[in-house]
């Protein structure tokens, strides 16, 4: 996208917006908006979409959207960049090679910078926009405080063409007018927070789901006329690919346009079997391929996509796409994002307060806003690094089992470094994250890590990524677990899954031989499809059933390691 629709955002007086102005000095292509719940995140969305955009009709302003107590008018505005004045410059003033055209876009040059001081802002000053969309040009005053009338008139005169007049009610206020430009004009979508696959024949034409399987009919059959709609099918189905790092992904809308079928592994499963994750992939990608030259408005993406998927979601929208994203967002796992701009909204004294994040402390500062206190990684007394949910429970019977008195959230804690939808994510996606570990340990040696071999067979061998992370870990006062078979499942009692499974999945039948290197979780339905349990549903159901045997593989031997260390790394004091 060469040119972005938005470039900043000046916004007071609507809804937790109070009088004070508050600013998004710059915007980028993708763009997130930080924040507890109520802070604001989704009234910046609201004002973007639903009174700047192109949208017809255009949703008029009523009582609701004036800040509670405030009685003035809602006022937005813009940055004039000073990284553009040159431009701004020379498309006001026609190039002549005469000493008074030079002199001209001195003086004007002279005002923006006056205007910058006068904001306090060191990027450019602003364009303060009433809510009936005529200029606010009393901020604009003071900046022509020392311009000497000469100077003043010969600018007027060059931008209107006229003579004459006078300081106060020619000149100032008509070269304010030149001066002022509209807010750009753009096409935008909302994406709300709630997001589901429509039912069958549904027609919506927002981006909640709602008639999404219609889009995609359109797309993956176009009439003649629109066979590039084709390859934007194709682009969804790329998107897929992507997100879920599984490259057999593909959808296909049937005939009878009732569901939506997603073909991966071999297999041909609704959507709604694969989970929510995947229909907030369907629907995302809908909107972000779909639509071009857009500005999207998201909320909260990261409902049911893991950190990782995230971040892959974000670096699509990125390099994929050509729209422009505004996100609003919980997850601090987004703060990373290569080239976007990070907003921290809060509520203080009822008033939404935003702040850029642009420092190491500021992000700090948004953890602590979002619940992540510093506890949790840089002051736990010992952390474990485990895959996702189902490897946390496990590990917390096991060392129940073998010591009651170590208690998870005092002695240790444990931290996943797959997410709560690893089943969905590429070996390479895990490596990426176990990559991440490395540098996540020096904020606390005393981490430990549990990582699946993933070996298919006794002469597999394992991968240099698990291998030199296990020599990260031990090196000094680190622990590292990899799996004597395959994954952590293969340390159950067969007998234990079996029964687990049938509770768990009563419409299924066993599909394994429950071996060392056997994917112990393969289901059958009766017509003979493959699926895969669910992990943490039958790690709950067999830790709720059962006592664990440790004489299993490798694992008594693997548990007294981790258990000395989470020893060692406690005072003697806090282990009584």
């Amino acid at each position: 996208m060469k040119n972005l629709p938005i470039n900043s955002l000046e916004l007071s007086g609507y809804r937790s917006f109070g009088e004070k102005a508050q600013r998004f000095e710059q915007f980028a292509k993708v763009n997130l908006f930080i924040g507890q719940n109520n802070c604001g995140k989704s009234n910046v969305l609201k004002y973007i979409h639903n009174h700047l955009s192109d949208i017809e009709p255009r949703v008029r302003l009523n009582s609701f959207d004036r800040h509670i107590g405030y009685t003035g008018e809602i006022n937005y505005g813009y940055r004039v960049s000073a990284a553009s004045y040159d431009t701004f410059i020379t498309e006001l003033l026609s190039p002549t090679h005469t000493e008074i055209h030079f002199q001209n876009q001195e003086t004007l040059r002279r005002i923006l910078i006056k205007k910058s001081y006068l904001d306090s802002s060191e990027n450019g000053p602003w364009i303060q926009i009433k809510e009936n969309h005529t200029y606010n040009l009393a901020p604009w005053i003071p900046a022509f405080g020392d311009i000497e009338n000469q100077l003043l008139v010969n600018l007027w005169s060059a931008l209107t063409k006229k003579s004459g007049g006078s300081r106060d009610q020619h000149w100032i206020p008509e070269i304010l007018e030149k001066i002022h430009k509209p807010f750009p004009r753009f096409k935008s979508a909302l994406i709300p927070a709630i997001r589901e696959i429509g039912e069958q024949g549904s027609l919506s034409e927002d981006f909640s789901g709602n008639g999404i399987i219609e889009r995609l009919a359109k797309l993956q059959n176009p009439s003649p006329d629109k066979q590039e709609d084709k390859r934007r099918f194709e682009k969804i189905g790329d998107f897929l690919k992507n997100v879920t790092g599984n490259s057999s992904a593909e959808i296909e809308i049937p005939y009878d346009r009732n569901t939506i079928v997603i073909h991966m592994d071999g297999k041909s499963l609704p959507l709604e079997s694969l989970g929510s994750g995947i229909h907030e992939v369907i629907i995302l990608a809908a909107a972000a391929t779909v639509l071009s030259d857009h500005v999207i408005c998201m909320e909260e993406p990261e409902l049911h996509l893991n950190p990782l998927l995230q971040k892959k979601l974000v670096r699509y929208l990125q390099e994929e796409t050509n729209n422009q994203y505004l996100i609003a967002t919980h997850s601090a796992a987004l703060m990373d994002a290569d080239n976007a701009e990070i907003y921290h909204l809060q509520l203080q004294d009822g008033q939404t307060i935003i702040e850029r994040v642009s420092s190491n402390q500021a992000r700090s500062n948004i953890c602590h806003d979002l619940g992540y206190h510093p506890s949790d990684l840089l002051q736990s007394n010992s952390i474990i690094w485990v895959e996702g949910p189902s490897d946390r429970i496990y590990l917390n019977w096991w060392i129940r089992h073998l010591d009651p008195g170590l208690i998870e959230g005092i002695h240790y804690s444990i931290m996943f470094y797959g997410g709560r939808l690893a089943s969905h994510l590429s070996a390479e996606d895990i490596d990426a994250s176990l990559l991440d570990l490395i540098s996540l340990r020096h904020l606390n040696r005393r981490s430990a890590v549990v990582i699946d071999s993933d070996k298919t067979n006794p002469h597999s061998k394992i991968n240099a990524t698990k291998l030199r992370l296990k020599d990260e870990f031990t090196a000094d006062f680190g622990s590292a677990w990899i799996t004597s078979g395959r994954e952590i499942e293969n340390y159950i009692q067969p007998k234990y899954l079996r029964d687990a499974i049938n509770t768990v999945h009563p419409s299924y039948s066993v599909a394994s031989k429950m071996g060392k290197f056997e994917n112990c979780l393969t289901v059958k339905s009766k017509k003979g499809q493959e699926i895969q349990a669910s992990k943490v549903e039958i790690a709950k159901n067999i830790t709720e059933q059962h006592e664990p045997d440790l004489n299993i593989l490798d694992l008594r031997r693997q548990l007294e390691t981790l258990i000395s260390f989470i020893k060692e790394s406690n005072p003697s004091d806090s282990l009584k």
